[in-house]
């Protein structure tokens, strides 16, 4: 058991007596928020995203850093398919990005990304990937943090003895239930910024656990992975 399965299995029991200790009508409130806060991600975030690129150079330090982090050579060149594909496959990136990369590398995709070989692709479909996770990060923390201003109030039930203890059962199955959807929303993040060292590691510790490699499998949330992706 690696010592990823351990903190989430702690994070997962910290939610479960944080939805007790809250309350069900609280911890509800709280799943529902961040099921809204998802949704309004899924339409806000592409405008971010452009806005980043428009008037930041984030995009262009993290080009350069994917190039510089997978040595990719500014090749003229033309490859033949059998090599973009082994290039791609040679990548330190989860299967079902490459994946994502081969089914998309080919002459069409290249136009539109002004690009003429295999390494600039990569290079600008990685930034665009990227770019887009940290668009969903940031939008989707700035929604979460209005979110649990709005729900602070929801404390009443607390103050009922009737259903006080139906309340507090309540609250640690929502709790346990929300602990398993933000651990989703986390295992997708990471999917969408796997071009990092760091982020790479974590989906290989997934892999090697039975039950991350489970939830990874059962994560909602890598459709909408997919979607961000065909959307590059």
């Amino acid at each position: 058991m690696n010592l990823l399965v351990l903190g989430i299995l702690a994070f997962i029991l910290l939610l479960v007596f944080r939805g007790y200790r809250k309350g069900f009508f609280k911890s509800a409130a709280s799943a529902i928020g961040i099921v809204l806060a998802v949704l309004l991600t899924a339409i806000l975030y592409p405008g971010v995203n452009k806005l980043l690129c428009q008037y930041t150079v984030l995009d262009d330090v993290i080009e350069q850093k994917i190039i510089e982090k997978f040595e990719l050579p500014e090749e003229t060149k033309t490859a033949t398919r059998n090599e973009e594909i082994d290039t791609i496959e040679n990548l330190d990136l989860p299967d079902n990005v490459k994946g994502w990369l081969i089914a998309n590398c080919n002459g069409e995709t290249f136009l539109e990304s002004g690009v003429d070989n295999v390494c600039s692709y990569i290079a600008k479909s990685l930034t665009a990937m990227v770019m887009r996770g940290i668009s969903y990060v940031l939008t989707l923390l700035v929604l979460l943090l209005l979110l649990h201003i709005l729900i602070m109030v929801l404390d009443v039930a607390n103050y009922i003895p009737i259903v006080k203890s139906i309340n507090k059962a309540g609250g640690a199955i929502f709790g346990a239930g929300q602990g398993i959807l933000i651990v989703w929303i986390f295992m997708g993040i990471v999917t969408l910024l796997s071009t990092f060292s760091w982020a790479y590691q974590v989906i290989q510790m997934i892999d090697e656990s039975p039950l991350l490699a489970w939830l990874y499998k059962k994560d909602i949330f890598l459709k909408i992975i997919v979607d961000i992706l065909e959307k590059i």
